[in-house]
């Protein structure tokens, strides 16, 4: 960046033309700790940064929905709720891509819609369209895995 009279949209714009050309030209998926959750907190954990408790990550929807109906309780152990269920692949707030999850009670009793959520996120791809980044930040998210993760809150 060779200008003083750069704005926050044209250094956004430069991150992610700089990060697709890594991608593309060297295969560089080191953006990944800041596009896909599963990956940041994987992350967080193996570098010893504070966060809050991952219960479970998925990369099969299949799965995530079989054992999140089956083992809630389980897999929630001990836990503190609020908890949260988030698309590891959706990191845009427009994206909506996390919702809290109240109590094993609410998990059950909202079951249905929580499974739709899950099924209508995982396919869901994000898209700055309106965004003058939008086509080289949506070759990264294009090629994001989908996956989903439950996160207790962060305890201070």
């Amino acid at each position: 960046i060779t200008t003083k009279k750069i704005g926050w949209y044209e250094i956004i714009g430069f991150r992610a033309k700089e990060m697709a050309i890594l991608l593309e030209e060297h295969a560089r998926d080191d953006y990944r700790v800041e596009k896909d959750k599963c990956e940041m907190m994987d992350f967080f954990m193996r570098n010893d940064f504070p966060m809050p408790k991952v219960y479970k990550v998925w990369r099969d929807k299949a799965k995530a929905i079989e054992e999140l109906k089956r083992d809630a309780g389980k897999i929630l152990e001990g836990s503190h709720f609020p908890v949260f269920l988030k698309s590891c692949h959706l990191t845009q707030g427009s994206s909506k891509g996390t919702i809290p999850i109240k109590s094993l009670d609410h998990l059950r009793d909202s079951w249905a819609s929580i499974e739709r959520w899950i099924t209508y996120k995982w396919q869901y791809r994000s898209d700055d369209w309106e965004r003058p980044w939008a086509a080289d930040m949506n070759k990264l998210t294009d090629v994001l895995p989908p996956g989903l993760l439950v996160q207790g809150p962060f305890d201070i």
